[in-house]
């Protein structure tokens, strides 16, 4: 699980916001494996943390509310980390393209794409052409899947292999706290725990 080597800093900057030079950048990446890294973290925070069972949909909503925060710490470290430089659209290109795969720039039709996708409109694709390809390696450029993103994968589907202990905490605050052993069982583990509360 390479690709999702960062998964474990976003939870810890999530809980101090010090350890933010923990999580990649995109201006560190430099190998392919980098650019994954980079990349299924951020589709990681979008199924796991977001809940957006359809990236397409929760990014077209995001966009069509000028990528607002919402009062979301999250959405706020989605645009600090994976947006700071206008490459978030390389993600939201690969989501709304629906089944149309590009190798190089000059294959792009702005009409003929925004035709087939879910974000239908032309303007946003013409500007999206004109940026051309940017980085080495990104989720649009290259093919169908180039950086081999298992969307909403980490930590789906593995059985928790060590123990997993969750806790109430007292008080009306309603809040709980789920430990666990291994990395890679902890959604099936918070879900099993979250089944047992109240």
């Amino acid at each position: 699980m390479i690709q999702h080597r960062h998964c474990p800093e976003v939870h810890q900057t999530l809980a101090n916001p010090d350890l933010i030079d923990r999580l990649p950048r995109i201006g560190q990446c430099r190998r392919l494996e980098d650019f994954q890294g980079y990349w299924a973290t951020h589709s990681y925070l979008m199924g796991e943390f977001l809940g957006w069972t359809s990236p397409a949909a929760g990014l077209a909503w995001w966009y069509a509310g000028g990528k607002q925060a919402h009062s979301d710490p999250l959405l706020d470290l989605i645009k600090l980390i994976w947006d700071d430089d206008g490459q978030l659209d390389y993600l939201a290109a690969h989501c709304w393209r629906g089944t149309a795969g590009f190798l190089h720039p000059e294959e792009l039709s702005p009409e003929k794409i925004a035709a087939t996708s879910p974000w239908s409109d032309e303007n946003r694709w013409r500007t999206f052409k004109r940026q051309g390809r940017r980085f080495p390696h990104d989720p649009f450029y290259g093919g169908p899947n180039p950086l081999h993103l298992d969307l909403f994968s980490c930590g789906r589907s593995d059985l928790p292999e060590g123990s997993a202990r969750g806790f109430t905490h007292p008080g009306t605050a309603r809040r709980a706290t789920l430990f666990v052993e291994d990395f890679s069982s902890w959604c099936v583990a918070l879900e099993q725990f979250g089944n047992t509360l109240p």
